[in-house]
């Protein structure tokens, strides 16, 4: 088995270097020991390329990096460290383990870039300095010392050998007086077929040019743990062929033109690239991808055929660009016909002649040499050091005379010797290397095991994948204890046994071994996991335990739930981090449970499903519509939906087309309002039959069809993607409304600004190509995307266009395997709920529902683990508020999208859809026309009955519950996994904790992704939100960022928390973490419990945590947007908000502690940047800070209560976690009321434990009669009769407990209309008038937390209120009745938008007079002042009604005018 092993640095490690430690009054940088690691580990904190690089035993528990450099494939260890010193120590123990090795020893980077090699082992068996100076010869097979004590400033070394200095001061010539910055360990075998054997140990760099003694330095302890190893026994494969451009086809290829001739022609029967620059201003250029497969290249060549005709100009022959867009390796023509490599002559190219060039490039020595015509040139320092293939470009000079030649034959291919290639070589990369995962590659991990899948209808028998009904309709089945049962003709065919019934005798292979009936084996002890039985004529045997204990085979279960069975030991697992799906394990499972079509297959289902070109077939069918268009004539709800669906159709109508807005290279927010738009445009079209949708909707498209590009060919897919989607989706809605031209010029602008790249990312020939093999949304959306629009348009496409339909399928099919991976076990979606909501639009809408309705299959991706379950882990992870547990860097949302529907209309399964519609009317979701399409009337169908407490390891977060549904009810959230994932915070251990309809304890969020400080995607943990400090978390002993160690701020990346108990009962539940891991430079061992008790109404977080350091200092975070209160004794807290009050109580043997109310800002110790925590991420509380100082072993316990008037909650007593447990029983009944009627009617939402209600009141109606019921005791209600006083319903227990519920009554408003004749807005405030701030506001609603209704009157035009839909409104109190003259109003982005509105006055809150119906100037981001003739008013309400931009009611400040 080929093994490869490349540990790349992490993205940290490369952005980030690592900081010094102090050893003996020496600061060293490196201590590399690696006794601490698991043996075959490959270690985080260094950059390790090698055959079978990993640790492995060196002596006794002494253990030592190894490799094997062997053909092309070399041995090459870096360490990257950060000093300003010119004076350094370096040291290591080194032994070779053959002559065949050309190895370099302490090749130091520094930071002007430069790179000397102190120590080289060559083939003769001698070690040299830079200078050439014989310091003496290795030993094979022995280890040996070398240190080396560099001044770089005066170019003078000191060597020793095994401690033994053999030079002192000597000069080795250089003098470039910059700092070092990385360390690399490289080895070669450069005569092929033999390998060599690097070893490596006891790495240690530091400062100064004193020797240190060993005892300077920590040891970091012994790992015993062992890792699976298979060792590479066969020399990997070099010279592959990785691009090869002919310019026979150049899709892929990007014209850069500018005013001159880039273009493809015809010269003597073959394809070239023609250059032609006349322009002395500009460039004329062209550049292709190569496959991403040959980035991570040691050692590589590019050759080239070029024929120059003019030559007055320079000519950069080739350029090469990385993933970062720096250029490398320029080649080039000047002066004429000179060839020059990085500036050094190379020979003469002379005009009108093809000349043959190649380039080799070796990224160990980084350096290149130039071939011309196969004779070598020149070897020349790499131009701007290592260069990593992505993009080739050949370009003319800027602003020098005529240039025109051809270029062509371009390839690209892996080792240090010139290779040719021959015609299928050529062949088979001449359009990319696909990225997929191939059929070889499974067969391969199989090998000669057999494969049994116990849910689907696959298996692997004689080499290759079959079907159970390939043999017979008697399939395997599992009997009543769960046990997978076979046919025995199915095991006889698949191991080559027989198998004999004779009676209820069964013989296996001669042998009487078994009896129908009986798990006994004849003359053995060990016996079946179920009894051999017949059913209906065929003997079915218990495959796992009779190939085991009968046929003695080795048997693997994976937890996917399909067997392995082999002659052999199975060394395959399956990890149990979600994330990990490039295991071999993994591959195997992809191989055989997803059907993989071809694009062909696709397209002939599409024929025979939906002929004679039928549209609608994307998330909808015209069958379908059918029915919907029933419900809505006979469906009270379906009315609603279908009313709501024309209002926002009729909105997009008056708006102008979307413009193409970038913001840092993107335009996403652009993209994504194509889609919304031309989906609510065709459902109304389909809806109503009126062309002013679908005349609409064409403006739409043809707007975006325009766009000079979608951003094919840049990192920015996810454009490309939501841009496709939109125009699919309006060509499948308005296909009968358009024009043959108007299709075909659709078709046309799809394939060439989408299709085509979408070709050159799955063959690996596009600037990014990860989402190709993501696990995250953007394998959802890209591929959904491309899913959506070749089915939209393959029926009518031209040859062209067709075939890259069918491409586009066969891969885009195959890549969903990926992302679908991360649903397993139980659908919960790792990347938080934001990204759910986002995901689940593509991967139903964009892939799912455009196959089954156009194909009628899903090609069982439907059936992928973990896929039946997303619907019930988003409920479970949704608290009773409707509000997401929003872990990682997820805002908090109500996840709550319209594709639910469509997730229970795909599986036909009633009880998600009114599960999911309870959801949805819980929180009052917004309609967005798709509910309309997918909603079911779902009347008197049972709900799905979903458990209050899970543990979803899908995303590794556990929820606890009192109630899914009464919002009054308490919640806790917990988040477990690992630290390193997409879209991640540091916040193992994190909670938040819902109780009374408040969040008391929350998450913060995402930051601005386009903050300018740092990178958000790849130096994300320098982001306050995202650190620990920014968690409800701990922080022990924080310390200044260590990026070689993964440590930010508190908890360490790359590592691990898991549950390790899990208690649900009907009074509680108790989930605990083990925390050690991300913890692991502070604590000896650490678990975190959370305790949801007290009849599931308060939560304890536990802290049980054994110190390294005594005198430890701990804080305990909480984040919270209450208004917190600390005790006078600094040992509890109260919170409060609306009314509601929780309480914070603690019991602790720390030696000293209090609590703090902090600000939510960086700690000292952590990043301070300018530009986070602004505008819309701007956070909106407080963070409490639990305070502690202790040694040794330490608990904290932590509760939180919620203060009732009807119930107290004893105070938090430490008991040991390990002791902890739930009562028995069910929740004891409470003193309740059974039943609250007002007017006779129940009061609405009544739930008998929550105590407080507000009834609307008509206007003119008197204050309603109250009764009620209790379940125990004496019931007594308190009448009110006025509106200003709450009715009270108090019940008395027989032994004396009470509760009292009160009922409040709120007069409805009263709308008067009185339109102000004239009234417009104006642009600013008035001269001699001034603004009046309100008092106090009040909203219909917050959807987001940070634009809530404080923005209103926070005299600040960068925070807003913003709410989506209509019928949305917001009130200001001016508080007390005043004399106005005008309405002052802030809109959000006013400049670019008009809202959409009423503006409402009263001087009552009863009675209101609508003055305004109109809209807001569209020209201003302050004020717009809507001035009449003074009236006295206290209360100003904001009746929205959207806006020209979008759904959403965006409003920065609202407040009345009065004269100055």
């Amino acid at each position: 088995m080929k093994s490869r092993i490349i540990n790349l640095i992490l993205a940290s490690l490369i952005l980030f270097a690592s900081m010094p430690a102090m050893a003996a009054n020496a600061t060293y940088l490196v201590c590399e020991r690696f006794d601490e690691y698991a043996l075959n580990q490959i270690p985080e904190n260094i950059m390790l390329d090698a055959i079978d690089g990993r640790v492995a035993q060196r002596d006794g528990l002494d253990k030592a990096i190894v490799g094997k450099a062997w053909g092309a494939s070399e041995f090459l260890l870096t360490k990257e460290f950060q000093t300003s010193s010119a004076k350094m120590v370096f040291s290591a123990d080194i032994k070779i383990d053959s002559t065949n090795t050309e190895a370099y020893v302490f090749s130091v980077k520094t930071t002007a870039d430069s790179t000397v090699n102190l120590l080289k082992f060559s083939e003769n068996g001698r070690v040299t300095l830079p200078d050439g100076k014989i310091i003496g010869g290795y030993s094979l097979g022995q280890w040996k010392n070398y240190t080396l004590a560099v001044d770089f400033e005066n170019g003078l070394i000191d060597v020793y050998i095994d401690g033994k200095k053999l030079l002192d001061n000597h000069f080795f010539t250089y003098t470039k007086n910059t700092a070092p910055a990385s360390v690399s360990f490289m080895a070669s075998a450069p005569d092929a077929p033999d390998f060599t054997v690097m070893n490596i140990d006891n790495i240690k760099i530091y400062e100064g040019l004193s020797l240190l003694p060993d005892s300077a330095f920590p040891s970091k302890g012994v790992s015993s743990e062992v890792l699976e190893f298979t060792e590479t026994t066969s020399m990997p494969e070099s010279g592959i062929l990785y691009a090869y451009k002919n310019f026979d086809s150049y899709d892929d290829v990007t014209f850069t033109p500018d005013g001159n001739k880039v273009e493809v022609i015809n010269v003597e029967g073959n394809n070239v690239l023609h250059i032609s620059d006349t322009n002395p201003q500009t460039m004329a250029m062209a550049s292709f991808v190569v496959s991403q497969t040959a980035y991570e290249l040691d050692k590589y060549i590019i050759e080239f055929d070029i024929y120059p005709i003019k030559t007055d100009g320079g000519v950069s022959m080739l350029e090469i660009i990385d993933h970062s867009g720096d250029l490398h390796g320029a080649i080039a023509i000047a002066n004429g016909t000179s060839f020059y490599l990085n500036g050094v002559y190379a020979g003469n190219l002379s005009t009108n002649k093809w000349h043959h060039i190649a380039i080799a490039f070796d990224n160990v020595q980084v350096t290149y040499t130039a071939y011309v015509n196969g004779e070598e040139r020149v070897t020349r320092p790499i131009h701007h050091g290592v260069t990593k293939p992505l993009t080739i470009r050949t370009r003319s000079a800027e602003g020098t005379g005529d240039v025109e030649y051809y270029i062509d034959n371009i390839s690209l291919y892996s080792g240090s010797k010139l290779k040719e290639f021959t015609d299928e070589e050529i062949k088979s990369v001449a359009g990319g290397i696909p990225l997929a995962e191939s059929e070889e590659k499974a067969k391969k991990l199989i090998g000669d095991a057999k494969i049994f899948m116990v849910d689907n209808d696959t298996l692997f028998i004689d080499g290759d994948k079959k079907y159970y009904k390939d043999f017979s309709d008697i399939v395997p089945y599992k009997d009543e204890n769960g046990v997978f049962m076979v046919p025995d003709f199915l095991i006889s065919k698949a191991f080559g046994c027989e198998i004999m019934k004779v009676g209820e005798n069964i013989s296996v292979n001669g042998r009487n071994a078994l009896t129908v009936g009986s798990k006994s084996i004849n003359g053995m002890e060990k016996t079946l996991d179920s009894a051999p039985t017949e059913k209906d004529g065929t003997l079915f045997l218990p495959l796992e335990s009779f190939c085991k204990n009968v046929l003695s085979l080795y048997t693997y279960l994976d937890d996917r739930n399909y067997y392995i069975i082999d002659t052999k030991p199975i060394a395959l697992s399956n990890s149990n981090l979600t994330f990990k799906t490039d295991e071999p394990i993994d591959t195997i499972y992809r191989y055989m449970q997803f059907d993989r079509p071809s694009g062909e297959q696709i397209y002939n289902d599409l024929l025979k499903h939906s002929p004679n070109k039928a549209h609608p077939r994307l998330i909808t069918t015209k069958a379908e519509l059918e029915k919907v268009k029933n419900y809505v004539n006979t469906d009270r709800r379906c009315r609603k939906s279908f009313e709501a669906a024309i209002n926002l159709a009729n909105t997009q109508v008056e708006r102008p087309p979307v413009n193409q807005v970038f913001e840092a290279g993107s335009f996403l927010n652009s993209a994504r309002s194509v889609y919304q738009r031309t989906r609510i445009l065709g459902i109304a079209y389909q809806m109503t039959g009126d062309d002013v949708y679908a005349k609409r909707c064409w403006e739409e498209m043809e707007n975006v069809l325009s766009w000079p590009h979608w951003n094919g060919n840049t990192y920015a897919m996810l454009d490309t993607s939501e841009t496709m989607y939109g125009i699919a989706l309006g060509y499948d809605f308005i296909y009968d409304y358009l024009t043959e031209e108007q299709k075909a010029y659709t078709r046309k602008v799809l394939y060439e600004k989408g299709l085509r790249h979408y070709i050159n990312s799955y063959y690996g020939q596009a600037v990014r190509v990860d989402w190709v093999t993501a696990t995250g949304n953007w394998g959802c959306v890209c591929n959904g995307a491309a899913i959506a629009t070749a089915i939209s348009i393959m029926d009518d496409a031209d040859e062209k266009q067709l075939e890259a339909c069918k491409t586009v399928l066969t891969n885009a099919v195959q890549s969903l395997e990926w992302p679908l991976m991360l649903t397993y076990p139980d659908g919960a979606w790792s990347e938080g709920p934001a990204y759910t909501d986002y995901t689940m639009i593509y991967l139903f809408g964009g892939a799912l529902a455009p196959l089954k309705y156009a194909c009628g299959t899903t090609y069982d991706l439907l059936d992928a683990k973990g896929v039946s379950d997303i619907l019930t882990a988003c409920m479970g992870l949704q608290g009773p508020m409707g509000t997401s547990f929003n872990f990682g860097d997820s805002q908090e949302i109500n996840l709550n999208g319209s594709w639910g529907y469509l997730i229970a209309l795909l599986y036909d399964n009633d009880s998600l859809m009114a599960s999911w519609d309870a959801v949805r009317t819980n929180v009052s979701a917004p309609e967005d026309g798709c509910s309309l399409l997918w909603y079911r009337p779902t009347e008197n169908l049972k709900e799905i009955d979903l458990p209050l407490d899970k543990y979803f390891y899908s995303c590794d977060a556990g929820t606890m519950k009192s109630s899914h549904t009464i919002k009054d009810g308490a919640y806790v959230g917990i988040k477990a996994g690992l630290n390193g994932t997409n879209h991640d915070n540091l916040d193992l251990g994190t909670f938040i904790f819902d109780t009374q309809g408040v969040r008391w304890a929350y998450e913060l969020g995402l930051d601005d992704y386009l903050m300018t400080s740092v990178n958000y995607w790849t130096q994300h943990y320098y982001v306050y939100k995202c650190r620990p400090e920014g968690q409800n978390v701990i922080i022990i002993n924080q310390k200044p960022d260590d990026a070689s160690i993964g440590y930010w701020g508190g908890q360490q990346n790359n590592t691990a928390a898991s549950l390790i108990k899990e208690v649900s009962k009907p009074r509680g539940a108790i989930m605990v973490l083990d925390l050690k891991d991300p913890y692991k430079l502070d604590v000896n061992s650490y678990e975190r419990g959370f305790y949801f008790g007290d009849d599931r109404q308060t939560v304890i977080i536990q802290d049980e945590i054994s110190l390294k350091e005594d005198n430890s200092d701990i804080t305990w975070f909480m984040h919270t947007r209450t208004n917190p209160t600390v005790s006078e004794d600094g040992k509890s807290m109260i919170l409060e908000k609306n009314g509601k009050k929780l309480k914070i109580e603690v019991d602790t043997n720390a030696s000293d502690w209090h609590f703090e109310v902090q600000e939510e800002k960086p700690l000292p110790l952590s990043p301070q940047l300018p530009d986070q925590l602004k505008g819309e991420y701007s956070v909106q509380g407080k963070r409490l800070a639990l305070c502690l100082k202790a040694s040794g072993k330490l608990y904290i316990t932590v509760k939180l209560s919620p203060i009732l008037s009807y119930e107290t909650f004893d105070a938090p007593k430490y008991v040991p976690i390990s002791e902890w447990e739930i009562p028995d029983g069910e929740i004891p009944e409470k003193v309740r009321a059974k039943t609250i009627l007002a007017d006779g009617v129940e009061i609405e939402n009544f739930d008998p434990d929550r105590v407080e209600y507000t009834i609307d009141v008509p206007y003119g109606s008197p204050v309603p009669k109250i009764t009620a019921t209790a379940t125990i005791g004496k019931c007594e209600v308190i009448q009110s009769n006025d509106f200003a006083t709450p009715s009270k319903v108090v019940i008395t227990a027989n032994d004396g407990r009470t509760i009292t519920y009160t009922i409040y009554t709120n007069v409805t408003a009263r709308m008067i209309d009185d339109l102000i004749p004239g009234l417009m807005p104006q642009l600013g405030i008035p001269e001699g008038f001034k603004v009046l701030t309100p008092q106090t506001s009040a909203v219909s609603a917050v959807p987001q937390a940070e634009n809530n209704e404080k923005n209103l009157i926070d005299n600040d035009f960068s925070t807003r209120w913003a709410v989506q839909g209509y019928d949305e409104w917001a009130e200001v109190d001016l508080g007390k009745v005043y004399d106005i003259s005008g309405i002052a109003l802030g809109v959000y982005e006013g400049n670019d938008r008009q809202n959409i509105f009423k503006f409402a006055v009263s001087e009552d809150g009863i009675n209101y007079y609508i003055i305004f119906d109109g809209r807001s100037s569209g020209k201003t981001t302050e004020y717009d002042s809507f001035m009449f003739d003074t009236r006295k008013v206290r209360f100003i309400r904001y009746l929205g009604a959207t806006s020209t931009a979008n759904d959403w009611n965006s409003v920065t400040e609202l407040a009345a005018i009065v004269k100055e």
